[in-house]
């Protein structure tokens, strides 16, 4: 029996408008701290929004003590000019953000709570290292669901360009240095692409 064209189209639209990973890393054999295996980002709204799924879950009981700590590079106006420097060859530099992911705890008496942060540092133009910038943006997820959710290995953040002085333009570059590996790099959309209100990275109204 032959679908009608309508239906198959239907039936076909999810799975086609699923957005492939800008960036995909497959952890060596015998790393115990979780890393990112597939990065998805880009405007959404008002914010910069961020899709990262690791390879086993970044926070919680089952990690500690080695839980995640992985950064992502944001090079807002795809201009390696301006924020951080790290020489002409390192993919990093231009980065105008960096957004450091992190399995944390808080110590009590008895036992600890477990919880997952973010940290977004502002790079001005002339940093020489992450600890060159200014945490601007601190998230927990406890305490700001809508910019900071997890579920299993997925975290999603929405990083608000308002909190912030940084550089745009129409693309943008999202770098991920894993450890012990190559830096890998994808462009995207930048906050100036128009592509804001279309971009559904953050899991809001899925």
């Amino acid at each position: 029996m032959r679908l009608p064209i309508a239906l198959v189209a239907l039936l076909v639209a999810p799975a086609a408008l699923a957005a492939k990973p800008l960036i995909t890393f497959t952890p060596p054999p015998g790393e115990e701290r979780p890393l990112i295996t597939r990065l998805q980002a880009g405007p959404q709204g008002n914010a910069f929004a961020f899709e990262l799924t690791f390879d086993k879950a970044p926070w919680g009981e089952t990690c500690r003590p080695r839980c995640a700590n992985a950064t992502v590079f944001v090079d807002l106006d795809d201009d390696k000019r301006t924020g951080l420097q790290l020489g002409k060859q390192a993919k990093e530099t231009g980065a105008d953000l960096a957004v450091t992911v992190q399995g944390a705890a808080e110590y009590l008496e008895r036992g600890a709570r477990h919880y997952l942060r973010v940290k977004v540092r502002q790079l001005s133009t002339g940093s020489a290292g992450t600890g060159d910038g200014e945490v601007r943006i601190e998230l927990d997820h406890r305490k700001d669901p809508a910019n900071l959710q997890t579920d299993a290995e997925t975290v999603w953040i929405l990083v608000n360009m308002s909190q912030l002085n940084v550089p745009s333009g129409r693309k943008a570059r999202v770098i991920y240095h894993p450890p012990g590996a190559e830096a890998l790099e994808a462009s995207t959309a930048g906050m100036q692409s128009g592509s804001r209100r279309r971009n559904r990275v953050f899991r809001t109204n899925r």
